[in-house]
């Protein structure tokens, strides 16, 4: 990947590729939802944006695209059956949370 405009080369991304990112997740998924989340997402603020989502119908089908842990998938199944309801995210360890 070219370096960005805006960043010189030697400057490192906070993550570079998917195996810094593997390796990043695996550790970060342990305390994810205890100290990262709630410093930035809270249950009021996931209660706020699916408000907004409009999931008003139990039989819709929704994809929490990079679902992460699951935390804004446990308010969407409170909405949505669960049955219907698909996470995706590019960490493994990150979806054993969300199960």
């Amino acid at each position: 990947m070219a370096p960005s405009a805006s960043r010189p080369a030697s400057q490192l991304r906070f993550i570079q590729h998917k195996q810094e990112a593997f390796w990043f997740y695996r550790f970060i998924s342990i305390l994810y939802d205890q100290v990262l989340n709630p410093c930035q997402y809270t249950v009021a603020m996931r209660e706020d944006a699916l408000e907004a989502a409009d999931l008003s119908d139990r039989s819709m089908v929704v994809v929490d695209v990079s679902g992460g842990t699951g935390f804004t998938t446990v308010g969407i199944v409170k909405r949505v059956d669960a049955k219907n309801v698909t996470v995706l995210d590019q960490s493994p360890h990150q979806l054993v949370k969300a199960m």
